[in-house]
């Protein structure tokens, strides 16, 4: 699946509630989220609540674009930056009750990847990309072989200063995932091969 809407290439959701069981994410595109998007809106005045459960996650996309949406001012840099090749949650830093929430047990996270061609400086989130007014808690699931073109291989966490995300890991694995942006001479200058972490709240046990 690919969605020309640039968010969320399987499941685009700005509020309500997702549940997935026993599923699997494959070969999904979109600029942001390659498979799954959560995006608050301050129109919408409600968090986001998303489940995943024995799910499963690979070869998605977030592919970036140049294209700005005028009508979108939350986003970094007011543009679709290749953020979270599987899943990509961002909270709105305008509205307290537009917070994004994810609890992702059981599952992995295996060969997707978050590019940006048009720009070595961008691209975050291998598998996850987690921004802004956000919630994210992650019970026994495996990260592997992930990469993205800039910062967070398998996970990328941060945000700007007014508004940061949390994110915590339990019983979690990240094997094989890396940053590949390259340098002048060839060699790989981006940051947290396994996971980036900048202005926002993580913790981990057990990983």
């Amino acid at each position: 699946n690919k969605n020309s809407k640039c968010f969320g290439g399987s499941i685009y959701l700005e509020l309500g509630v997702l549940r997935t069981i026993s599923s699997w994410f494959f070969n999904n595109q979109a600029c942001n989220g390659g498979a799954i998007a959560l995006k608050g809106d301050k129109k919408v005045q409600e968090d986001i609540y998303v489940y995943l459960t024995d799910t499963n996650f690979t070869n998605n996309v977030a592919y970036g674009s140049t294209d700005k949406n005028p009508t979108d001012t939350t986003g970094p840099d007011n543009e679709y930056w290749g953020a979270g090749g599987a899943i990509f949650v961002f909270g709105s830093p305008a509205c307290v009750s537009c917070v994004a929430h994810l609890i992702y047990t059981r599952g992995y996270c295996s060969f997707n990847n978050a590019t940006f061609k048009a720009n070595d400086r961008k691209g975050v989130g291998g598998c996850m990309s987690v921004a802004s007014r956000s919630n994210v808690t992650v019970y026994d699931v495996t990260f592997e072989t992930n990469y993205a073109l800039s910062k967070g291989g398998g996970v990328s966490c941060d945000s700007g200063l007014i508004s940061v995300p949390s994110c915590r890991f339990y019983n979690t694995i990240f094997l094989s995932n890396e940053v590949i942006s390259p340098n002048d001479n060839g060699k790989a200058v981006g940051d947290g091969g396994a996971l980036s972490q900048e202005n926002g709240n993580l913790y981990m046990e057990n990983g």
